[in-house]
């Protein structure tokens, strides 16, 4: 692969905060507070910079037993807590809003390139439509970017930023769907846009998307309330939930990090087999040596290898049912994961417990880490079987153990459970994050 056309060999972006300052913040929350459904102005090419430095990426923390995950360092967490989202109509009106300007883009490209006469205009069609993404890919880049410097400096609660998240995430799924429409059109009339500038589109949309947002659009819809655990940092965020499912119980957990992410695409061509898949299989040693291990690279095209992205999907014994129980999207350039989604059956997860007793009753916590499951369940201590208890984290009331283990996330250390029994209330804290 060769550098971009225009001879840009710059690294990531940089956050929008360093190029515009905290003026800009306020001015942006108050637009985000009102209507997450009206469009932020694109706020300008970026700078360019050289590749963030190692120390400023974050890393995949290792595990025993189970997959690691790429993690926001703990010196540069700007914001942790818990979100509720339900029903809410400014929400729902702005995914559909989302919805809809999507749609139109696939629907005027189709339009657009039956209608042309002749194979000059079909191409014509090709080439504005690639501008109009760009544009509208760019749009939503700022959107997202602004919305986290707005939440980070308090500007905007973090309902208006997680609505924010959940339209931009709907609109960029949309768009995902035009570029491959083009990418099918520019094929058939002789690639009047080369693939690699396809791909680079397509590569933009990763960060702008996630499996616990679309979960989110529909809750703002139906009101039916979910938990999701949110922490952030200047240049990226991670949001984590549990699924309560008829057979089983899920945790899902979506990470980015925009600093390892080169936006620029300086283009670094690696081997998949000999430079990729080694690179995974250190960075999640075991997810890769498991015998029950299957993967799959996301080689869909137009391919993200064009602009210098590689990605895989990684079922493993942890896991789902299916073959998606670790995403991770690596960039070549920055040889870092900058993007990762992870779904876990929570029964199958290594945890630490933490407990205490009185008066006949046992409180049991089983941890992991900040964001990620957190078992709650309480025991007759004579008997070992649970007991139904409400419980509270941090004070805030969860719901019923229902004679069985409640899971939720785990906040940053340090936390406390409390829990009712017919003897009165048990509390434990559990310590401090190493």
């Amino acid at each position: 692969m060769k550098a971009d056309q225009n001879g840009d060999m710059a690294g990531p972006r940089r956050p929008l905060r360093d190029r515009f300052g905290r003026g800009l913040v306020a001015v942006l929350a108050l637009a985000l507070v009102v209507s997450s459904a009206l469009a932020l102005p694109a706020l300008g090419s970026p700078a360019s910079s050289k590749a963030t430095a190692e120390t400023d990426r974050q890393p995949v923390v290792p595990q025993t037993d189970t997959a690691a995950y790429l993690a926001i360092d703990s010196e540069r967490v700007e914001t942790s807590q818990v979100v509720t989202v339900g029903l809410d109509p400014a929400g729902a009106s702005a995914v559909t809003t989302a919805r809809l300007r999507g749609e139109f883009e696939t629907s005027r490209l189709r339009e657009r390139f039956t209608a042309a006469a002749t194979e000059d205009a079909r191409r014509l069609v090709i080439e504005n439509t690639t501008a109009r993404l760009d544009a509208a890919i760019a749009d939503l880049e700022a959107r997202q970017q602004a919305a986290l410097d707005a939440y980070n400096a308090g500007a905007i609660p973090a309902t208006a930023f997680v609505r924010e998240l959940v339209a931009i995430d709907t609109k960029a799924s949309k768009l995902g769907e035009t570029v491959d429409q083009l990418y099918t059109y520019d094929s058939a009339v002789g690639t009047p846009v080369p693939e690699r500038e396809i791909a680079r589109l397509k590569s933009r949309l990763i960060p702008l998307q996630g499996p616990v947002r679309d979960r989110l659009a529909t809750h703002v819809a139906d009101g039916n309330p979910r938990r999701v655990h949110l922490t952030t940092a200047a240049d990226g965020f991670v949001l984590s939930t549990i699924i309560d499912g008829e057979f089983s119980t899920r945790y899902l957990r979506e990470a980015l990090v925009g600093s390892a992410f080169d936006d620029r695409f300086a283009d670094k061509p690696i081997s998949i087999t000999e430079d990729f898949v080694p690179r995974l299989e250190e960075l999640y040693p075991w997810v890769f040596g498991s015998d029950r291990r299957s993967n799959t690279a996301l080689t869909n095209e137009p391919y993200y290898v064009q602009a210098g992205v590689y990605g895989m999907a990684v079922s493993h014994p942890q896991g789902s049912a299916d073959a998606n129980d670790l995403v991770v999207y690596y960039d070549a350039d920055t040889d870092a994961i900058f993007r990762e989604i992870q779904r876990k059956d929570v029964a199958a997860v290594p945890t630490e417990s933490v407990t205490t007793a009185e008066d006949g009753y046992r409180l049991v916590v089983e941890t992991t880490h900040a964001d990620g499951p957190l078992g709650i369940r309480v025991e007759n201590t004579t008997t070992g079987d649970a007991v139904e208890s409400t419980v509270y984290l941090d004070g805030d009331p969860l719901g019923i153990t229902n004679r069985a283990t409640h899971w939720t996330v785990t906040p940053r250390r340090p936390f406390s459970v409390t829990v009712t029994t017919p003897t009165g209330n048990l509390t434990t804290t559990v310590g401090t994050d190493g």
